[in-house]
């Protein structure tokens, strides 16, 4: 911008203005609710212009972050943001351009779309990636697997499910279980050798057991080394069992025979236990967990509570069941144990935290093997938790009766499964429910059903209001219950201090409003602002609160800063309102101050402004600098006027070049004079200057031009005029007011014997003129017209008396029509006597006349005249 108005103040003008090329010409998108999204535009220009300006746009939802550009080619980068906006709503306007080739306007709409149209578009985007979606899919997740189900607290708080899947009994090495570290000293306490001892089975033993199969052999000894063969062989199932179960019954002695016997007893079976088996592991019980679980749930069952073995068991179920808790873990045959072990009096903060889960779990069960997972969601929360489906049955804390559940297949997709679904509850035992929320009132769901309860009944007292805002501090609240817990708290006195500092980003317009009269009803104007500011668009609320909250801000001095510098969002808000006709002094004052945009927007800032007497800070500057680096003249003389009246100090530079746009424009342009003591400044300027000759040729033509208008001048004015005549004819520059110059000052008697045709084209396509002098003359004839300045092109032609010419101009670069075309007589004899141009007048008269003898004196006359003057100057 400094450098073409340092060209102007100089005389130079860019004529050579091209046509700018803008891609796209405007931008119509839909967006995706709460999306940002990207957008380029490109400029392009000819291969010789180089393009600068500057980017501005007044729309809190367009963020540019290309504010200046420069070159032949320019691209800017500018983001729009739907956050916030409701389906259906629109962000319309337009991006402003100052360039050194003009302003433009880019327009833009950008509707927000229903979040369908985001999932359709991200689905469509994988297929042409040519992935699928695998969204919660694990391949690891067959139905071949076995599994046990955990729930896992989150960093968050809340709870997850995750499955493992069991190793082997017989791993050896270390392995790290739900409740610790196991390892071959300990969990299988003399496994090694025992196994080295047992036969390994063969093809034959194989086949032999087939055999086998259809009955046992009453023999104890073939039944044992059958028993034998099985265990060796790591058989568990049906039939091995039924053939421990046997075993057992005939009191045959084997090694790890028990233990088989509780590696393959059927999974859902209730048959009780043999005494022999529940006494051994009562003196030595190294069982893995879930193996444990089948023992301890036999011994519940079928033991009375009073009897001597119950007593032995008793202590190790209870651990087992304290143990469970903490691991998180849930299934049938827990559910049991955990009823018939755990009181009130054994729960602890630690076991307070993660034992609500699995009192409030149920199991979900579905024939349909499509199913692979169930998901929760919580109404009231954001997140949501998916649980494995193992053999038909997930299980699921569930807190509310709100709560929804829903299916997913393998790959992630929702389904409805066939016969629908049966939901079990797992415990009753409200007095351990209870007792954990008063050990540990901080778990999540506690404070959850607390908040719900007070929403539900409102909000009277300060305690309930507490539990209010606690939930909102401390839960992850979806939208709709967030803005009901908000919508209650504002209800009271003073409920906007309640909710100060609350992210206010994922809340709807309704409650934004709400929120906002709230806190600028209160007093809290900076808050208030903040979330304004979240909430977009200014109109979005009363333009009467807008304005209370600005001019408090701005009284207060608590102008909103970001990295320094004033928040642009705020000085939208001032823009807006003054756009709304506020015209109060200060927030004026501060839109001069702050404010940048389009020339015009700036222009109508200033006059409010300057009529208010408003302190102007640097916008006259700033506004006459735009206007005259993008050439846009509205308003101009205007802004020129303000800046000479009001500027403390005015740059030479800035004059100078305004002088010299609308010099070029009255005398190029042909137009009537700038605006009322526009000569006058002309002439202060140029009749101060030093030397005449430095001066831009424009300010001496528009001047000379102005004098040759005027009725008359003042002496000062006569002698400045022909000084600057001077300089203008010996630098050629010579125009059809030029020689009217000479009824108010000298003009060279070769300028006032022609006569000019004058003709305002283009530089690039000089114009085709035909002249016919004579009407004898059948045709015209082509004559050179030479550019003089600018698109300017003159030509002089020598007339005699009774010469009639008629003249036709033809502007290709416009029409193939005549642009131009006029006649010029000469009706009378020059003036002038000793003129050889009246000497060749009076001898064409004589000619016509016959007058012989008169016309040889003359001629001999004109040709000694002619010859002493080639002798006196060099004439070429």
């Amino acid at each position: 911008m400094r450098e073409k108005i340092n060209r102007l103040a100089k005389g130079i003008l860019d004529r050579d203005i091209p046509e700018l090329k803008l891609s796209p010409e405007r931008f119509d998108d839909v967006l995706p609710p709460d999306t940002k999204r990207r957008y380029d535009l490109i400029i392009d220009t000819d291969d010789i212009f180089r393009l600068k300006g500057l980017s501005y746009c007044d729309d809190v939802r367009i963020g540019l972050e290309t504010r200046a550009f420069m070159g032949r080619r320019c691209h800017i980068v500018f983001y729009a943001d739907s956050f916030g906006l409701e389906p259906g709503q629109r962000t319309e306007g337009s991006i402003h351009l100052i360039t050194n080739a003009g302003e433009l306007e880019v327009p833009y709409c950008f509707e927000t779309g229903h979040e369908d149209h985001a999932k359709v578009r991200d689905y469509l985007k994988e297929l042409r990636n040519g992935e699928e979606f695998s969204e919660g899919y694990d391949p690891a997740f067959d139905e071949e697997s076995d599994y046990i189900t955990y729930l896992n607290e989150g960093s968050d708080g809340t709870y997850e499910a995750e499955t493992y899947a069991e190793e082997p009994e017989e791993s050896a090495g270390t392995d790290e279980g739900p409740l610790g570290t196991y390892d071959e000293g300990d969990a299988y306490l003399g496994e090694a050798d025992i196994r080295d001892e047992a036969p390994e089975p063969s093809e034959a033993s194989k086949e032999y057991l087939s055999f086998l199969s259809s009955c046992f052999p009453q023999d104890d000894e073939l039944l044992s080394e059958l028993c034998g063969l099985l265990i060796g062989a790591d058989e568990t199932g049906s039939f091995a069992f039924s053939a421990y179960r046997e075993a057992i019954a005939r009191d045959i002695k084997l090694t790890r025979l028990y233990e088989y016997y509780i590696y393959s007893y059927p999974e859902g079976s209730s048959e009780q236990m043999p005494k022999s088996v529940l006494l051994y592991f009562s003196y030595d019980n190294m069982l893995e967990p879930r193996r444990k679980a089948c023992l301890y749930k036999d011994i519940l069952l079928y033991e009375a509570p009073d009897s001597e073995l119950y007593a032995s068991y008793e202590p190790q179920i209870r651990d087992y069941a304290m143990a469970s808790v903490f691991a998180r873990r849930i299934d049938d045959k827990l559910s049991l144990i955990y009823d018939r072990m755990l009181y009130p009096d054994m729960i602890d903060r630690k076991a307070a935290e993660v034992l609500p889960d699995i009192l409030k779990c149920r199991r979900i069960s579905t024939k349909d093997s499509r199913a692979a997972f169930v998901l929760l969601r919580y109404p009231e929360l954001i997140y949501e938790d998916r649980y494995p489906i193992r053999n038909g049955a997930a299980y699921i804390p569930i807190y509310f009766d709100s709560t929804k559940i829903c299916f997913l297949d393998k790959r992630g997709r929702e389904i409805r499964p066939e016969g629908g679904y049966e939901e079990d509850i797992m415990l009753r035992r409200p007095d351990l429910l209870r007792r954990c929320f008063e050990i540990y009132p901080d778990h999540p769901m506690l404070k959850l059903a607390a908040a719900k309860k007070v929403l539900s009944a409102g909000a009277s007292t300060e305690t309930e209001a507490e539990i209010l805002k606690d939930a909102l501090r401390s839960l992850k609240l979806s939208r709709e219950f967030s803005e009901a817990v908000i919508k209650e708290l504002l209800k009271r006195d003073g409920g906007s201090a309640d909710i100060r500092g609350l992210a206010v980003e994922d809340y709807g317009p309704e409650l934004s409003k709400l929120l906002f009269s709230s806190l600028l009803r209160d007093g809290y104007h900076e808050d208030a602002y903040l979330c304004l500011r979240r909430m977009g668009e200014p109109w979005e609320v009363g333009k009467e609160e807008l304005h209370s909250l600005v001019m408090e801000l701005i009284a207060k001095g608590s102008i909103p800063v970001i990295k320094g510098e004033t928040d642009q969002v705020f000085v939208i808000y001032c823009k807006y309102l003054f756009d709304m006709g506020f015209r109060d002094k200060e927030l004026l004052s501060f839109l001069t101050r702050e404010y940048e945009g389009a020339t015009e927007d700036m222009y109508a800032i200033l006059s409010e402004a300057d009529k208010a007497g408003a302190r102007l800070y640097e916008l006259p500057e700033k506004v006459l600098s735009s206007k005259l680096f993008s050439g846009m003249k509205e308003h101009l003389d205007e802004c020129f006027e303000i800046y000479l009246r009001t500027a403390e100090k005015q740059k030479e530079n800035m004059v100078c070049a305004y002088l010299t746009v609308r010099c070029s424009d009255y005398f190029e342009g042909e137009k009537e004079e700038p605006i009322q003591g526009f000569f006058e400044i002309l002439y202060s300027y140029v009749s101060s200057s030093e030397d005449y000759e430095k001066l831009p040729d424009i300010y001496l033509l528009a001047l000379t031009k102005h004098y040759q208008e005027k009725e008359k001048l003042l002496d000062e004015e006569t002698e400045l005029c022909q000084k600057l005549t001077d300089i203008l004819i010996s630098r050629g520059l010579i125009f059809r007011y030029t020689k009217a110059l000479k009824k108010k000052i000298s003009i060279p008697k070769e300028i006032c014997e022609r006569y000019y045709i004058e003709y305002h084209g283009s530089r690039e396509a000089p114009p085709r003129l035909y002249i016919r002098i004579s009407p004898e003359d059948k045709d015209f004839r082509s004559v050179e017209m030479t550019r003089v300045y600018g698109g300017i092109y003159v030509t002089g032609i020598v007339l005699f008396v009774e010469d009639e010419l008629h003249y036709m101009i033809y502007d290709e670069s416009i029409s193939d029509t005549t642009v131009q075309e006029g006649s010029i007589s000469v009706k009378k004899l020059h003036s002038r006597e000793d003129d050889r141009y009246s000497m060749l007048d009076r001898m064409t008269k004589e000619l016509k006349e016959d007058k012989l003898k008169e016309l040889s004196e003359d001629l001999k006359e004109y040709m000694l005249k002619d010859r002493l003057r080639r002798g006196l100057f060099d004439i070429r």
